[in-house]
């Protein structure tokens, strides 16, 4: 009779470190008596062995002794996410309830009839700070002006034109304090500034002149271009420059002990530039030399030609040592700064370099100008003379930089002053401002603020203008139920300020008529006085029909 035994492996399971943080136990088995042990099997016995071990182990062994850091990190970045996210839900319901309020409040609001409120909203806001126009010049224009070489044709578009009047229309408001009815023409041309489409249009011709393409303005002459900062010299080879400062001749005398004193200067003189170099050997003028340059160039390019000649006579055609006198402080700064990569500096340092390998001791002066000084004042008039008699080939023509943007922006000014004319909005500003490019210098020398604004645009606390908004019932003024109270009605006319316009012409000795008001505006005496007078008066018109 055969036999069939059944044997049964437990193999104890290997606790992970978590198991620790609950309480583990092995189900207990049903006989538990002294009577029942002798019938429990083999694999009963090796469970309670188990039972025993754990329970042994949990009052010996502390539970912090068996848990690594590792699962501690993790359970505490779980319940970080956790509290996280549940602080992140707090927030975005309490913000969607608070929106969901602000919401109702204005729709309660716009609901209200027009005339409980005396002003319309644009004149409730307070002036803004004087941060806008830094805002719109180092914040908004790089911002729309990035990249502008590249899609600057698009702004020929109608749609594209608009939405940058759209974004520009916001700031040059608050750039003159003006109410938001105030239009873009009014408001760019107090704020000072120029539409957005022109200012791309500046920004790609720039750029393409920078690059070399030609330009009209200037023919067939090239851009003047900073060096490469590869060809410059390894910063180990630089060359430490210093020049000192001499204001009087007690000074000179001091600090003139070379074998050669070179004097150099530039000079702009009825649109024509100059250069010239004087050479001194003791106390006689030994050489003369004079460089003609363009009328485009301005008296910083003809001071740093000037040093850079006498740095190369210097290197060439002098022995001995040599001291360089300018009055030009900006030129020689450049020069003695290795990071100024301005053609004509790269090319002087090269020259003094070459000098003091040759053994040759070369100084830098700054002296002040027509203080008496012999070579200072001979160099001075031969730089007059150099750029109004030398008819030879010029010595140095690159077009600076400068003059591109001036053309640039002059084309620009025309563009916006054939807009402003052609407009049918600012009719008011207009009587003052009749011309935009001589309002562009004129508006610069203004201190805007909310009543200049109110008077130079009639968009105010005009019973006129508050009619129009149903803000009043009657555009009358109080001397005459029949006149309309406008901005040139309160200026010109009205009897209630018949003091404060007598008291303006007796200082000014400029009657007050409408023809005459652009001049008063251009008249740099009149114009404070002028200015003086429209802000009171706009303030008691204001403060009259607040009530």
């Amino acid at each position: 009779m055969s036999t069939l035994h059944f044997k049964a492996e437990i193999i104890a399971p290997k606790l992970s470190p978590i198991n620790y943080f609950f309480n583990i136990s092995v189900p207990t088995l049903g006989a538990t008596n002294a009577s029942d042990k002798d019938d429990v099997s083999e694999h009963s016995k090796r469970l309670m062995q188990l039972q025993e071990q754990i329970e042994e182990m949990k009052q010996t062994v502390p539970l912090y002794d068996s848990v690594s850091s590792h699962d501690i990190h993790h359970y505490t970045a779980t319940y970080i996410i956790v509290a996280v996210a549940t602080v992140g839900i707090a927030i975005w319901g309490s913000r969607k309830i608070l929106r969901r309020r602000s919401a109702q409040a204005a729709a309660e609001r716009t609901e209200r009839p027009t005339l409980a409120t005396p002003w319309p909203a644009a004149a409730r806001r307070r002036p803004p700070s004087s941060t806008t126009g830094i805002d719109q010049q180092a914040v908004v224009e790089p911002v729309i002006l990035y990249a502008a070489a590249v899609w600057a044709p698009a702004v020929d578009k109608l749609g594209v034109r608009k939405r940058l009047n759209a974004v520009q229309r916001g700031f040059a408001q608050k750039l003159c304090r003006a109410y938001r009815t105030t239009s873009l023409n009014s408001a760019l041309l107090l704020a000072g500034i120029l539409p957005l489409d022109l200012r791309v249009r500046e920004a790609a011709t720039l750029y393409e002149a920078r690059r070399g393409v030609p330009q009209r303005v200037i023919g067939d002459q090239e851009v003047e271009r900073m060096t490469s900062a590869l060809r410059s010299p390894h910063p180990a080879c630089h060359v430490d420059l210093e020049f000192k400062y001499l204001v009087d001749q007690e000074q000179f005398n001091a600090n003139s002990d070379n074998n050669y004193n070179i004097f150099t200067d530039g000079s702009k003189i009825e649109g024509k530039v100059g250069a010239a170099l004087s050479v001194w050997n003791g106390a006689a003028e030994a050489t003369t030399l004079k460089l003609g340059l363009p009328s485009y160039c301005t008296v910083y390019q003809a001071e740093l030609l000037a040093i850079c000649r006498a740095a190369r006579m210097a290197a060439d055609d002098l022995a001995g040592s040599v001291g360089i006198y300018s009055d030009s402080s900006s030129a020689l700064l450049t020069l003695k700064n290795p990071k100024a990569l301005h053609p004509l500096a790269v090319e002087a340092r090269g020259h003094l370099q070459r000098a003091l390998l040759q053994g040759k001791r070369v100084s830098l002066h700054w002296i002040k100008a027509h203080a008496g000084l012999e070579g200072n004042e001979r160099a001075d008039h031969l730089a007059k003379e150099a750029a109004l008699e030398l008819k030879r080939a010029f010595d140095y023509d690159s077009c600076p930089v400068s003059f591109i943007k001036r053309s640039i922006r002059m084309q620009s000014i025309d563009e916006w002053n054939r807009r402003y004319r052609d407009g049918e909005t600012a009719g008011v500003t207009k009587v003052f401002f009749p011309d935009a490019i001589a309002a562009y210098k004129i508006t610069s020398k203004i201190k805007v603020d909310r009543f200049v604004t109110q008077a130079l645009t009639g968009h105010g606390g005009f019973s006129e203008y508050l009619y129009r908004f149903k803000c009043k019932e009657s555009p009358s003024c109080v001397c005459d139920p029949g006149c309309p109270e406008s901005v040139f009605h309160v200026l010109l006319e009205c009897p209630t300020f018949a003091y404060e316009r007598l008291r303006f012409q007796c200082q000014t000795g400029v009657a007050l008529k409408k023809e005459t008001l652009s001049e008063i505006i251009k008249n740099g005496k009149v114009r404070p006085l002028f200015l003086q007078y429209c802000s009171k008066i706009v303030i008691d018109v204001n403060n009259r029909n607040r009530h």
